[in-house]
């Protein structure tokens, strides 16, 4: 018997007079095989124009599993009664790829755990009143009308989508290139090549991401650890599972200008679609850079992962790696590197290590953000470096 959700959804549709159902468990091949993978690239890539021509998504917010049904048991629903901190822990936020649906979807009809529902449109009727949910991302909808690519935009989607599930590692680039596809055709392309979750057009602020354990803007994300190898270059965000964040004043400009620059960057697709998995990824970067010293990534004040240089504090880091993991890593022979991106309000560095089996190329493992005057000291001395990051 085909499973209660599924079943909710025909009703429904053939309730609201459709003919057409697209249910993705039924119309993308299921497995491991050969062929539902092809199938499963194929498709994925479409997801723009799945949900974004679709006339209306159905979104069980409230059902953890396939049977768990659109509509709750006991049978109807109302309309209205729903708020942003009721509807942020509905089970359906929790799950990596419902949020290209919500983003491009141009419909929405949610139905929730109080039994409420709601109609959430992209272009609201004239004098409707405004959506329920406080939070910019939850306003932020696709399609939008041409506009200038926005750092604010892009990085709430990052930290909203980072905060979200996923059951197979491999998909944490494919989740989100539907909606990636729709952003750069409404922003005129002109963020420039996407390059594994970051942009051409902004990649020095982009490479200032963070593994954040305490940032929960959105929701509860998986336990934090490195990502399987190849799934995503140690510089890109999708190299981590685990909340990632961004400084908001870089979205606003005030990061610029940078003391680090860019010298090449390219990534190799892994599939046809440029806007989702990459087999491998090369960033060569040149800037001020100082060696930390063996044992440099201690605990400090508040229990929280600061670079010291012997018994002085440099600043906080932000660990892409779980923080034993990353302290017992400092204590090893392979050397770890300063690379100083910004100095403007914070100096933002990013923390990289040699590779043992070529010393001329890294792998980054996390961020240093040092605040204060006395701190920022300590890279007075910082020679400017070319690193090779994969």
């Amino acid at each position: 018997m085909m499973p209660r959700t599924l079943r909710d959804a025909v009703y429904i549709t053939r309730a609201l007079g459709f003919r057409y159902l697209w249910i993705d468990a039924l119309c993308i091949l299921q497995g491991d095989s050969a062929e539902a993978v092809r199938d499963w690239e194929m498709e994925s890539a479409r997801m723009e124009h799945i949900y974004g021509d679709a006339v209306v998504t159905l979104v069980a917010a409230w059902a953890s599993h396939c049977n768990g049904g659109i509509i709750r048991p006991e049978g109807g629903f109302g309309v209205g009664g729903v708020t942003w901190r009721g509807f942020k822990h509905e089970p359906i936020n929790s799950r990596a790829w419902a949020l290209q649906e919500w983003l491009l979807s141009s419909r929405v009809a949610t139905f929730t755990s109080t039994g409420a529902a709601f109609f959430h449109c992209s272009s609201p009727a004239e004098g409707a009143p405004p959506t329920v949910f406080g939070h910019m991302i939850y306003r932020f909808r696709f399609p939008l009308p041409p506009q200038e690519p926005s750092s604010l935009n892009w990085i709430h989607i990052v930290s909203n989508y980072t905060s979200r599930n996923l059951t197979n590692a491999r998909d944490k680039l494919p989740a989100m290139a539907g909606l990636v596809r729709r952003y750069d055709r409404l922003t005129g392309f002109k963020s420039g090549r996407y390059l594994a979750g970051l942009w051409e057009a902004s990649l020095m602020g982009d490479l200032l991401w963070r593994r954040d354990v305490l940032f929960d803007a959105f929701f509860n994300a998986p336990q934090p650890s490195r990502a399987r190898m190849g799934q995503a270059p140690t510089w890109s965000w999708g190299s981590v599972n685990g909340n990632i964040a961004y400084t908001t004043y870089f979205a606003t400009g005030w990061m610029a200008p940078y003391v680090a620059e860019v010298v090449s960057c390219a990534v190799v697709l892994a599939t046809a679609d440029p806007y989702s998995m990459v087999s491998s990824g090369t960033l060569v970067v040149r800037g001020p850079a100082k060696p930390a010293p063996a044992g440099c990534v201690r605990v400090g004040d508040h229990d929280t992962p600061g670079l010291f240089d012997g018994a002085d504090y440099v600043g906080t880091i932000y660990l892409d790696l779980d923080d034993d993991a990353a302290i017992n890593m400092s204590h090893r022979a392979e050397a770890l590197c300063c690379l100083l991106v910004c100095t403007r309000v914070y100096h933002h560095a990013l923390l990289l290590q040699r590779i043992r089996e070529d010393p001329d190329v890294y792998e980054r493992v996390g961020l240093v953000i040092s605040s204060t005057d006395e701190h920022k000291a300590w890279w007075e001395d910082a020679e400017h470096k070319t690193f090779t990051i994969v």
